[in-house]
């Protein structure tokens, strides 16, 4: 956008607010300046910015130097809810991995999914056997057993829940996905 404010392609910039912009303060002065330079109208609503209104610029900086400061006490609040969380003994996925599923009256609590755990059985039994990664990848490959994203999607489950997944990897083990450690 700054190239073609600078190509002389923008005359108003309107946002939300400040924070939709940046959060750095330095960036987004930076940024206002060169708009300025090149007499291009900004406009943050929620924040009753409008460089037409000089008045209205003068809070501007305060303006990003709080956003900035907010969004990283609320990362540092985040981070540390997690880590106490974590240490509680709560999973912090969001998901339950390959291999378990969710209590259906705890979701803080994970259940053996059977089925699936047969395969993450074999695969260290297949590991226990000398095979390495990518051989244990071309066998589950070859006895045809879905990747753990299909079949979290063929329940239901996970990420892919309500994505659209490419057939001809159903059945394509990796290095990446056969994960021993």
């Amino acid at each position: 956008m700054i190239e073609d404010v600078e190509n002389g392609k923008v005359g108003v910039c309107i946002m939300k607010d400040m924070t939709r912009w940046g959060r750095d303060y330095l960036q987004v002065g930076n940024a206002m300046e060169i708009f300025r330079r090149n007499n291009v109208r900004f406009i943050a609503v929620n924040n009753g910015i409008d460089s037409e209104k000089p008045d209205t610029l003068e809070f501007a900086p305060f303006i990003n130097i709080m956003s900035e400061w907010y969004a990283k006490d609320i990362s540092k609040k985040v981070k540390t809810g997690i880590k106490t969380k974590g240490m509680s003994g709560k999973p912090i996925a969001t998901e339950a991995p390959y291999g378990y599923v969710k209590a259906p009256d705890n979701k803080d609590f994970w259940l053996v999914d059977e089925e699936a755990a047969e395969v993450v059985r074999l695969i260290f039994r297949l590991f226990l056997d000398g095979k390495n990664r990518n051989q244990i990848a071309v066998y589950l490959k070859n006895e045809q057993i879905p990747t753990p994203i299909f079949y979290m999607k063929d329940r239901g489950r996970g990420t892919a829940k309500s994505r659209t997944l490419n057939e001809e990897n159903r059945y394509k083990w990796n290095n990446d996905i056969v994960n021993i450690g």
